[in-house]
């Protein structure tokens, strides 16, 4: 019984201590359920979980796409011909796709606004990867140089070509990027109910 109210002394002490700012350890006791409880505004972008997104959908774009291209070369030695932009498209839109679920669900996107939104950031990042990185130059100069040996009327349609399967492809890969995100929101409010 007195070890009992011993206990209860002390720690009445070290609530009054902490009240008064007293004791560093009382005031820990206070002030940690505040910082990890910290929410993070709604329809703002999380930059981790999109570049964690954007990570992802380049990793799953190389990987696919390397075998796609192996497939593909191994099936036709010669040249892989026209289907190359559309297996590389599809397996950029599976990549996006993942990211951007990924994204939505790690940022615990709570409105579909949000998820958008950071699906549109991955989009965005993909696509200045794309066009800095050289990967889009290095298609496009392939495509003038196959049109400047064929004559000029060849190269206006190789850039043309380019054209339309940068704005075809990239909108593909906005759709699929949407639809990642909130594949990667439901399941996160899912978790949100049933926890």
């Amino acid at each position: 019984m007195e070890e009992h109210r011993e206990q209860h002394q002390e720690q009445r002490q070290e609530q009054q201590a902490g009240q008064k700012g007293g004791s560093a350890e009382a005031m820990a006791m206070h002030v940690a359920p505040a910082i990890s409880e910290v929410a993070i505004a709604p329809g703002r972008v999380q930059w981790g979980p999109a570049f964690a997104g954007t990570v992802v959908a380049v990793a799953v774009t190389f990987l696919w796409s390397s075998l796609g291209v192996a497939i593909g070369f191994a099936m036709n030695p010669s040249g892989f011909g026209g289907e190359l932009g559309f297996w590389i498209t599809g397996f950029a839109g599976l990549g996006i796709f993942l990211g951007s679920a990924l994204a939505a669900r790690s940022a615990k996107a709570s409105t579909a606004g949000t998820a958008i939104l950071h699906a549109v950031v991955i989009w965005s990042l993909l696509m200045m990867l794309d066009v800095f990185t050289g990967f889009g130059v290095i298609r496009g100069l392939g495509l003038v140089a196959l049109g400047a040996m064929e004559g000029m009327e060849v190269a206006a349609l190789a850039i043309s070509d380019l054209g339309w399967w940068f704005f075809g492809g990239y909108m593909f890969l906005l759709v699929a990027a949407v639809f990642g995100a909130l594949t990667g929101m439901g399941e996160s409010q899912e978790e949100a109910a049933s926890g």
